[in-house]
């Protein structure tokens, strides 16, 4: 009865040794792959997965949610870069319409000047016609006017003549 005792005994350590190894083991091993996932550690082999057994399974089924974190880690790397290709575009475009602006700017301060030069000499020539004509005036003061030539002298009197003209 003792060796039949001491058999099951050991029988039982044998079974328990056994299912220690092909069941516990990849439990934990699993477990650690599970808390590396966890953690970001994509690159990781998933263990037992050539397994046939539902061991396999559930490293078959954590190798698939591994993939999709690979997916979704590329699907936000993309989308990021995405952005900043964007922003670098938004920054290119500020930069050339505030060039573009101050360019516009300046040219037309620039006819802005030429136009008042322009209005400028304008003003003299009149000026200058109304004392021609005034010395004409002077000198014979009947002066001829040819017929059908309307005068484009107005009298101002804030500045003398002034050409009219659409300027």
């Amino acid at each position: 009865m003792l060796l039949r005792t001491s058999a099951a005994i050991v029988i039982v350590l044998l079974v328990d040794t056994l299912i220690a190894r092909r069941i516990s083991s990849p439990i934990v091993g699993m477990t650690e792959a599970m808390t590396r996932l966890r953690k970001g550690d994509l690159s990781l082999a998933i263990p037992y997965a050539d397994r046939r057994d539902e061991i396999g399974h559930m490293a078959r089924a954590l190798a698939i949610f591994q993939e999709s974190m690979q997916t979704n880690a590329r699907h936000q790397a993309e989308q990021a870069a995405t952005a900043d290709q964007r922003e670098q575009q938004r920054q290119r475009l500020e930069t050339l319409s505030a060039t573009f602006s101050d360019g516009v700017d300046s040219l037309i301060a620039a006819v802005e000047d030429l136009n008042t030069a322009m209005i400028d000499a304008a003003n003299a020539m009149v000026v200058g016609a109304h004392e021609t004509k005034q010395r004409l005036f002077d000198e014979n003061p009947r002066p001829r006017r040819r017929s059908g030539m309307p005068s484009r002298l107005n009298p101002d009197r804030r500045r003398g003549f002034r050409l009219q003209c659409c300027l």
